[in-house]
């Protein structure tokens, strides 16, 4: 259906126009025609297509061929900002603060594939939710990071980048970064600067072309590290509470905060992209595999006999 360009209901909150992009469209346009109309809701607000819309304005057109999608409210928000994440090239603080915005419209639509010790996603309980058998394991719904990074074609450790950045830099630091267009790497750093005032000046530094001093990151032990460390901690634990290294329920805390980051990470290796390379290793490589595999699980029952006191 048409509808005429007038009446489009266009958000105040969308990126500005990409004058290369609406150049392209008005001569693709010329040339084949309006090959994808543009997205509204049922009240006419645009969810895809301002660059469509810009074209034909300037072709002189009134109307425009356009979709009426079924949603409304959360679910058109969270169409817009797909749209602007795949279609336009945004600068990393725009994007981050764009996939933070849609994480949490994410979480709010499907609350299943968030992360929580009460259940969701990336925990390996789903079992305590209902499940009626009616729906098959692989209709699941992805998990934010995962559907994005799908969507975006990058890998979803860089999501999870981008939105540490979106969180970690003051409003202020963000303009710094943007104005002076300091690189990602460099926004990684200041976000290790807590102190708002102190982050500040290292932004400042950097837009003036200075260094900054590297700020420390934690650094996951290695298994062997861990498992000395485990070790000492159970021992220092059987002495009493009022003797131990830490808080026992800070302990078990780290501990689950470690095993969902394991599980998270081992279950990237289930998505589509990789089950197409599985068919493909040779049978070497198949028997290293399952050694690792092996050897985690290994690994696990150690934890397991040392928590059991055996």
């Amino acid at each position: 259906m048409k509808i005429k360009i007038s009446e489009i209901k266009v958000g105040e909150d969308r990126r500005g126009i990409d004058e290369a992009n609406v150049l392209n469209l008005i001569k693709s346009i010329r040339e084949v025609g309006l090959l994808n109309p543009i997205t509204i809701t049922k009240d006419k607000k645009l969810i895809a297509g301002a660059h469509r819309i810009e074209a034909y304005k300037r072709m002189g057109f009134a109307e425009i061929e356009c979709t009426v999608a079924e949603v409304d409210g959360l679910k058109a928000e969270l169409a817009e900002i797909d749209e602007n994440l795949i279609r336009h090239n945004l600068n990393h603080i725009d994007e981050g603060e764009q996939l933070l915005r849609k994480k949490e419209i994410y979480e709010i639509l499907y609350p299943e594939t968030k992360a929580s010790y009460n259940g969701g996603g990336f925990k390996g309980n789903q079992h305590k939710k209902e499940v009626t058998g009616t729906v098959p394991a692989t209709t699941q719904r992805k998990s934010f990071v995962d559907d994005t990074a799908d969507k975006m074609q990058i890998t979803p450790s860089s999501i999870r980048k981008k939105i540490q950045i979106a969180k970690g830099l003051t409003p202020e630091v963000k303009n710094i970064v943007k104005e002076n267009k300091i690189g990602e790497k460099n926004s990684l750093k200041l976000v290790r600067i807590k102190e708002p005032e102190k982050q500040k000046e290292a932004a400042e530094k950097l837009a003036a072309g200075e260094p900054i001093e590297e700020q420390p990151v934690f650094q996951k032990p290695s298994p062997e590290e861990f498992k000395n460390i485990f070790k000492a901690g159970v021992t220092q634990l059987k002495k009493g509470p009022e003797d131990a290294m830490i808080p026992v329920n800070a302990f078990v805390q780290e501990y689950e905060a470690f095993a969902e980051e394991t599980i998270r990470s081992i279950g990237s290796y289930g998505r589509e992209q990789y089950m197409a390379i599985y068919p493909l290793l040779s049978g070497s490589q198949k028997q290293k595999i399952t050694a690792l595999n092996t050897s985690m699980l290994e690994a696990i029952r150690r934890i397991d006999e040392l928590q059991k006191g055996n």
